[in-house]
């Protein structure tokens, strides 16, 4: 019989499942009865710990020692959360699932009464929740952290923000226009066939008509404004802007290593470009933007 105390990431360095957990998980005691071919394994479960959490953890366990069954306890033991704690939790899964939180997710505001209400800041962040199938998963968590109810719901996006959007886009128009007489000759030179991601099948709409509950769309046109950034994790995020004439649109990519130095190869400003990506509105900016999904050089 043999007996450990570590955390699952510590247990499992090079599983991207486990690492990839919003945060650590204490494995209380391993208990390894050879004669029988039996492990059981005690966790220290917390409120967080979703059931697809649960089924990474115990196939980790199982590909490791695969001649042995497994006996799973988690034990849960009732903890006292601070809502800034919950606020923070809430925070780490939304960003998990969805890739485009970077956006709205510190705007996210946690109000305690006779129950929780959780106040994203625009109707397209409340939507991304919903279609993620994060909501349920939320309520179940402040459920079991608090026992109260979770209400989620969204601010009503400001007048002011219509203006700012409506005045940056003419300002980038202007640039566009600009930027595409510096970059004449580079436009009539003959590319290099490139593509990012899936084939696009989707039916091509102009940019001016883009709305937001469309849920994604498919573009054409050239692109200009062109920037890089690189985020925490070491991804490299990709921001630039599209014009088909009728309007234009900020276009962002989260890229790893490999896919950044491939993509800033062939793609340049005054680029002509097939561009398919989800519809999602920017509340940093105050824009709408596409999380791209598809290009094309053309």
């Amino acid at each position: 019989m043999a007996k450990v105390k570590k955390t699952i990431k510590e247990l499992f360095p090079n599983r991207s499942e486990i690492q990839d957990l919003i945060k650590d998980i204490i494995i209380t005691n391993v208990e390894i009865i050879k004669e029988d071919f039996k492990v059981i394994v005690t966790i220290e479960e917390e409120a967080w710990i979703s059931n697809n959490d649960k089924e990474n953890i115990e196939e980790s366990f199982k590909n490791r020692l695969k001649d042995f069954n497994f006996v799973f306890n988690y034990n849960y033991t009732l903890k006292t959360y601070t809502n800034e704690e919950i606020l923070e939790i809430i925070k780490l899964k939304i960003n998990k699932y969805i890739e485009s939180s970077f956006s709205f997710v510190d705007e996210i505001v946690l109000d305690e009464k006779d129950e929780y209400s959780l106040i994203l800041p625009s109707v397209v962040a409340y939507q991304s929740i919903a279609s993620n199938g994060l909501k349920e998963d939320l309520c179940n968590l402040v459920g079991k952290c608090t026992g109260k109810n979770l209400i989620i719901t969204y601010s009503e996006e400001k007048a002011s923000n219509d203006f700012l959007f409506n005045k940056e886009i003419e300002e980038r128009i202007i640039l566009k226009d600009i930027l595409a007489k510096s970059n004449e000759v580079t436009k009539n030179n003959k590319k290099t066939s490139f593509k990012y991601g899936k084939k696009i099948k989707n039916e091509i709409i102009k940019i001016s008509e883009i709305e937001m509950q469309q849920g994604d769309a498919t573009v054409k046109g050239e692109i200009f404004q062109y920037e890089t950034k690189t985020i925490k994790d070491g991804r490299i995020l990709v921001i630039f802007y599209v014009s088909d004439g009728s309007s234009s649109i900020s276009c962002k990519a989260f890229l790893n290593k490999d896919q950044s130095d491939n993509f800033l190869k062939h793609v340049k400003e005054g680029d002509y470009a097939l561009i398919h990506g989800d519809i999602v509105y920017d509340t940093y900016n105050k824009e709408v933007s596409l999380m791209l999904k598809s290009l094309e050089l053309i």
